[in-house]
């Protein structure tokens, strides 16, 4: 039966509103429960990406950082054993090496720049180092991370020498030091800017005192027969001079002359003496060669403006006038003798100063002031100083020790055969000064001083004409002792200044200037025209007039130009100066 409308007293009836409203309510409740927890999972998700991302950020930077350190390791490896980087990331003026990896096609790369210390002029053993770490993505750099550190090569040898090392008062070294005995030096204490490693030290050095056995550093490997199939190589003799020779191994079988103007690249390998002279010489070494290599001895005369980058290794001694004048060795200079700076009398003859005299005012010019502890110059043998007949020796002196009981050679040829000095007489409280000649006994002229002779300038002089034994002094005649006989001549022994070569604990404290010697006995006119600095030539043997002032010589550790590859392909040698190194600090720009 259809159902109609239902009726009732009060008309017509509707289904209940209230139901209604109460089913919308909780419509509207559960949609708002669902916007709800929509938004907090959104707001979850969000947060959550959020995370992630951040997490993923820390994790690339936390990647670089350690990327970056890598890098610093590996340009510590380049500076210490620069043998290992090409020669573009050494080229002058870049140091830099870009896009470097350690893990070959990898996104992420780091960047280095490699600088000596800006506020070290002079230093190549302090570096500035630079290391930026990125990934590269889409060709932009992200999480990029960038140190700086310094490092220090410690030790980095400049200066090695077989035996005692006497360090003149106007050298120069940065770097650090070796000898096999003892360093004396009177140098100013910046003047040694580095360590010092030997078994003994007079002196100081900016740097520590260690015993040799604190440096593991060994000899260089050159010697005559150096092989390194990367350069080719040619030969050169006799006297070089205004000529630049191309990068190869250059090879002298004898001595060998650089009289001026000559530039060489590559390396020079000497089997003689090498002797260098005039001005603006320069010996370049190629990457990963030694610069020289001298089999006997390295003779540096009067020049001016001589550079050497790379390493200097000389078998024997290295000698260097005290008149030469901006000498530079940029690199390490390894000595198998000794270091020696050296004077020049008005011939040419070299005089090789002993101990550590310093150069100082004379009477005519300069002057050497002697310690009377181990100074002296050593003149060498000369046939020309053998003289058996007539003689003259003259000196102007200004002593510290007259009178003090003890004997004090200024010119003497040994002491049985001819020696000009002052002396106490055994068993006489009298000193003397004397000029004697020995003909198998010792024939004196004397005459008597005390402590007031000290501190002021006298020319003192003796002569033996084969009649008498005859002694000066400022120019006054002052002791005479006739003797007819021939001076013994005695061809090995050595002419000394200050010294006394057969008796080694004989040395004269005080200054001494303007030697003389002739092969004749000059008189009272002519001792007082030497005494004046006049040129008395006739007759004249040898004059030292000691005018020089010291020798300009710069030594500067850098092992990227002194480390070198030797022997051959099938058994090379890596050696470097830098024994070790360390960063003095690291941090963020």
């Amino acid at each position: 039966m259809e159902r109609g409308l239902e009726y009732s007293n009060t008309g017509v009836h509707h289904p209940s509103s209230t139901l209604g409203r109460h089913r919308g309510v909780a419509l509207l409740m559960v949609l708002v429960i669902i916007l709800a927890v929509t938004v907090l999972a959104t707001g979850f998700l969000a947060r959550a990406d959020t995370e992630l991302a951040c997490g993923g950020n820390t994790l690339l930077r936390m990647q670089m950082d350690q990327l970056a350190q890598s890098g610093l390791e590996h340009a510590k490896v380049l500076v210490q054993h620069p043998q290992n980087g090409s020669a573009e990331f050494w080229a002058q003026g870049t140091t830099s090496a870009t896009q470097q990896q350690l893990v070959a096609e990898s996104r992420d790369f780091y960047d280095l720049r490699v600088l000596p210390d800006s506020n070290r002029p002079g230093d190549r053993c302090t570096y500035d180092i630079t290391c930026e770490a990125y990934r590269l993505v889409g060709g932009e750099k992200t999480g990029r991370s960038c140190l700086t550190a310094k490092l220090r090569l410690d030790p980095s040898l400049g200066l090695w020498c077989n035996g005692d090392l006497q360090f003149r008062p106007t050298w120069r070294l940065y770097g650090d030091v070796r000898s096999s005995g003892t360093i004396v030096t009177l140098a100013p204490q910046e003047s040694l800017a580095g360590d010092a490693f030997s078994n003994g030290l007079d002196g100081t050095v900016m740097g520590q005192h260690r015993g040799t056995d604190a440096l593991a550093l060994a000899w260089p490997p050159v010697t005559s027969d150096y092989q390194n199939l990367s350069y080719g190589g040619g030969t050169v003799s006799g006297t070089l001079s205004n000529h630049t020779y191309e990068t190869r191994i250059w090879r002298c079988t004898g001595n060998l002359v650089l009289a001026g103007n000559v530039t060489l690249h590559g390396m020079l390998l000497v089997q003689g003496n090498l002797t260098i002279r005039g001005h603006a010489n320069r010996i370049l070494a190629a990457q990963n060669l030694p610069a020289l290599y001298v089999h006997g001895h390295l003779l540096i005369e009067n020049v001016n403006d001589l550079r050497i980058d790379g390493l200097v290794v000389a078998n024997q001694d290295i000698r260097i006038s005290a008149a030469a004048s901006n000498v530079v060795v940029e690199g390490a200079l390894f000595v198998g003798g000794a270091l020696l700076e050296t004077t020049v009398d008005t011939s040419g003859r070299t005089g090789l100063l002993r101990g550590n005299p310093t150069w100082t005012t004379g009477v005519l010019g300069g002057a050497l002031q002697l310690d009377g502890v181990d100074d002296y110059v050593d003149c060498g043998t000369n046939p020309d100083y053998d003289l058996s007949a007539r003689i003259t020796v003259a000196a102007w002196v200004n002593t510290n020790d007259a009178g003090d009981g003890r004997h004090h050679p200024y010119v003497t040829k040994g002491d049985r055969t001819y020696a000009l000095r002052h002396r106490h007489l055994p068993g006489d409280p009298s000193n003397f000064l004397e000029f004697f000649i020995y003909d198998g006994t010792w024939r004196s002229a004397l005459f008597p001083v005390d402590a007031s002779f000290n501190g002021e300038w006298h020319h003192v002089a003796g002569t033996y004409d084969g009649a008498n034994v005859k002694l000066y002094i400022d120019g006054i005649l002052r002791a005479t002792t006739p003797h007819t006989g021939t001076i013994a001549v005695r061809p090995e022994q050595p002419l000394y200044l200050g010294a006394n070569s057969e008796w080694p604990d004989r040395f004269y404290q005080g200054a001494i200037d303007d030697v003389r010697i002739y092969n004749s006995a000059l008189d009272g006119t002519s001792i007082n025209n030497v005494k004046a600095g006049q040129a008395v030539t006739a007759g004249l043997v040898t004059r030292w007039t000691l005018d020089e002032s010291g020798s300009g010589l710069t030594i500067i550790a850098n092992p990227r130009k002194a480390a070198i590859v030797a022997g051959m392909p099938w058994s090379q040698t890596y050696w470097s100066p830098a024994a070790g190194s360390f960063f003095r600090s690291i941090g963020r720009p």
